[in-house]
């Protein structure tokens, strides 16, 4: 279950997130910007939990690396 308290919650800035909508953008053409960002943040530290990513970078280099990983997202 999702806690909002998490320790991903203080880590996850506005400009980290656009980083990784930008390379989602970049790479697979979807827009994920229009987005309303408290939710899209809600939903990726829930990605982060359950696959044990460590940081918004490493998730950004999995997604753009792996696109099996990408349509799960």
């Amino acid at each position: 279950m999702y806690n909002p308290t998490s320790e991903f919650d203080l880590e996850i800035e506005l400009k980290d997130l656009k980083k990784l909508t930008d390379a989602v953008l970049t790479k697979y053409g979807y827009d994920f910007g229009k987005y309303a960002m408290s939710s899209f943040k809600r939903r990726i530290i829930m990605v982060l939990k359950k696959n044990g990513i460590k940081s918004l970078d490493l998730l950004i280099q999995r997604i753009v690396q792996d696109a099996t990983f990408f349509a799960q997202f």
